[in-house]
């Protein structure tokens, strides 16, 4: 069984802040990278996805995120 990363004693107020603050995180990613994020959702849901560039500027979406 998988451990939750979420306190099972939150109060219904703490887990809402918690919820609200997840979702300005969320709404602050969308508005820094909404052009990156559109294309890489777009490239996972084409048939022919486009060309990411030349291999040495091309991203790897497996990579880890450094932070």
């Amino acid at each position: 069984m998988s451990r939750s990363i979420i306190p099972e004693n939150l109060s219904g107020r703490e887990a809402m802040l918690i919820y609200d603050l997840l979702s300005a995180i969320q709404d602050e990613i969308w508005n820094h990278y909404e052009t990156q994020l559109m294309e890489i959702i777009q490239a996972e849901y084409s048939i022919a996805p486009p060309e990411w560039g030349y291999a040495e500027n091309s991203e790897n979406l497996n990579d880890e995120i450094p932070f």
